[in-house]
């Protein structure tokens, strides 16, 4: 009777840490903050429709940027219709709202968002630059600091700023009534932990290419299921 008792009570804990974290969630992962002057302004890959350049250049226009400077992935593709001009790359869209050559940076980066992480870290070494903002859709800022954190920007003395942009399809306080929203927020929620144990654990490590080996198939297959889930919502 004691154990039906315990299952039944954490049945209940696990449905009540649920429950609370679905109507949370929102609040949880989007941890955008108030706008703060930096040296420089990235923006972040994935940015199809260009709302997170939109926002970087609006920061930029209203002096945010110390250094005038505003980084793109050059390898991002967009479609951004604007005044009646379509605009295919980040790059474009900036130099045609009055940025000049030297005020963009492309760096080409191909990979996840860790491997930009990495590129922009490395990046802000380089040219001596300390404090950067990171433009990037509201729920993905909570895994962007955590990366962030586990590629060591405190320890080299990078000050970040996380901004969310303007996506017309986000509401942190009722993110659940967007179906694009929804699918986000499941899909960061499943990405977080990954990521963690992938970059904060395994890679600190070193077991990255044992994983790779013998885990590899493992990883693709559960990876596909997840896509598949979320496009199902």
């Amino acid at each position: 009777m004691n154990y039906v008792k315990s299952l039944f009570y954490l049945l209940f804990g696990l449905f009540a840490v649920t429950l609370f974290y679905g109507f949370s969630a929102g609040k949880i992962l989007d941890i955008s903050q108030k706008p703060q002057k930096a040296d420089i302004i990235a923006v972040l890959g994935g940015d199809w429709l260009g709302f997170r350049v939109k926002k970087a250049l609006q920061l930029y226009q209203n002096g945010f940027s110390l250094k005038s400077k505003v980084i793109v992935n050059g390898c991002q593709q967009i479609y951004l219709r604007e005044k009646g001009k379509v605009y295919r790359t980040e790059k474009s869209y900036l130099s045609s709202n009055g940025l000049t050559r030297e005020n963009i940076d492309t760096l080409a980066i191909r990979g996840n968002t860790m491997d930009e992480i990495e590129s922009i870290k490395k990046y802000m070494l380089q040219h001596g630059y300390t404090s950067l903002i990171i433009v990037t859709d509201p729920p993905h800022t909570r895994r962007v600091r955590m990366l962030t954190k586990i590629a060591g920007y405190p320890e080299a003395g990078i000050r970040t700023v996380f901004i969310g942009a303007d996506v017309p399809w986000w509401n942190r306080e009722k993110y659940y009534k967007d179906v694009q929203a929804l699918r986000y927020a499941v899909f960061e929620t499943v990405k977080i932990p990954f990521n963690y144990l992938a970059y904060g654990v395994i890679e600190k490590l070193g077991l990255g290419p044992f994983v790779s080996n013998y885990f590899q198939g493992t990883v693709i297959w559960l990876k596909a299921k997840v896509t598949n889930f979320l496009n199902a919502l």
